[in-house]
């Protein structure tokens, strides 16, 4: 799909997040569409799966993996259905988006059971002895927190139900349910392979802001807390809690961080904490594929989120705006280098090896809706020398 702003130009608005691979193959996340690199980002080509919203331009999108430079999955969020009393309203479920062949072609497929609903007076008859009264609102509203995928024909996501009812003199919100979809065929169907509802109190919670499933058979999902993790071994069929090791200056107010595996053994979860205004950083690492988990030292950051990358499974890199953390040793041991980075505050970076990475950075000190709609409001940056230097990237949207 090419995305023209009437000029025959293609629009992008400003860029979201990148993703490089070592065989210089890519995609880049922007407010109106999805690209595909297949030269180290010299060239981009527009590779959106549907159309973005037709007054604002924006490309709605859900929660997405990127196996490598030919496959990807992305998820296209469902509608709200309201029901009101005697009309029926057909509702636009969520959709799984994938290609193996850099966004050229797409298949996509509905995820069942996965429209949120909306009700109200006018969902109902109406009158309580002959007289109409507000009811308050109902919601169940639907969400797809989590997607991962091991390779183009399988994948794991984790959708959420929330209920909320407000007014009427009477006030509720609860979950009513996590569940765990697997498709083996591409995503052109799913099967459910377990649904944790609230009122079963004792199932294991599956909290499910994120799930990894570095093969087949192993999986995991955060926990309830920083040091607690949720792990099947089963394919997502049934799940245990497991506790991580705690460690010193995390709290409640600790986050998971997204995990990333090297292979099927070996995967790390950063966990970040926010202290007196200042970032701290430390890893958990498992070589056995979940079984155990051991902690890292502690790294303590400036007071900027930081942006976290993999060059291999040695060389990580933590970035914020004035400073560059790097390790080679898997976490050990770290240095830190201060880089001239054009732009104003670091979005996103995506690192192939020990030396090659890019980065995109906000060319304004504003970060609102407006400035980042706009074609030009960011720079992609790119460094061969493990980020000492960084050089504006001069691409082409094709």
């Amino acid at each position: 799909m090419n995305l023209g702003n009437g000029n025959g130009n293609i629009r992008t608005g400003g860029w979201k997040s990148i993703r490089i691979f070592p065989d210089g193959k890519g995609w880049a996340l922007t407010y109106h569409g999805l690209l595909h690199t297949n030269d180290r980002g010299k060239h981009w080509n527009s590779v959106t799966p549907w159309q973005p919203d037709t007054q604002s331009g924006i490309f709605t999108s859900g929660v997405n993996t990127f196996v490598d430079g030919n496959v990807a999955w992305i998820t296209k969020p469902g509608n709200t259905t309201y029901q009101q009393y005697g009309k029926t309203n057909e509702p636009q479920l969520a959709q799984v988006y994938r290609t193996n062949n850099g966004g050229r072609t797409w298949n996509n497929a509905e995820i069942p059971d996965t429209a949120s609903s909306y009700s109200d007076i006018r969902s109902g008859p109406g009158t309580i002895i002959g007289v109409l009264q507000t009811l308050g609102e109902t919601r169940h509203q639907v969400s797809i927190t989590a997607l991962s995928a091991t390779n183009e024909t399988d994948a794991w996501i984790s959708v959420k139900r929330f209920y909320t009812h407000t007014g009427g003199g009477h006030e509720e919100m609860q979950t009513e349910y996590t569940r765990v979809w697997h498709s083996s065929d591409g995503g052109k169907s799913w099967q459910l392979l377990v649904e944790n509802k609230a009122s079963q109190g004792s199932q294991i919670m599956l909290p499910g802001l994120w799930t990894a499933f570095p093969d087949k058979s192993t999986g995991i999902q955060n926990g309830l807390t920083y040091s607690n993790l949720v792990v099947s071994h089963d394919g997502g069929r049934s799940w245990q809690s497991q506790n991580l090791p705690s460690m010193d200056y995390a709290s409640g107010a600790s986050t998971q961080k997204e995990p990333i595996f090297f292979n099927a053994h070996y995967g790390i979860i950063p966990v970040q904490t926010l202290i007196a205004g200042h970032y701290t950083l430390f890893y958990y690492t498992t070589h056995d594929g979940a079984k155990t988990w051991q902690a890292s030292p502690t790294l303590y950051l400036g007071n900027t989120n930081p942006q976290i990358s993999y060059g291999d499974a040695q060389h990580w890199f933590i970035l914020q705006k004035e400073i560059l953390y790097i390790t080679e040793d898997g976490g050990s041991y770290w240095t830190h280098m201060n880089p001239k980075i054009p732009g104003k505050a670091v979005i996103n970076f995506s690192f192939t090896s020990n030396t090659e990475g890019w980065a995109i950075t906000s060319k304004t000190d504003s970060q609102d809706y407006k400035t980042y709609t706009q074609d030009g409001s960011t720079f992609l940056l790119h460094t061969v020398d493990g980020g000492k230097t960084w050089q504006e990237v001069t691409y082409q949207l094709v």
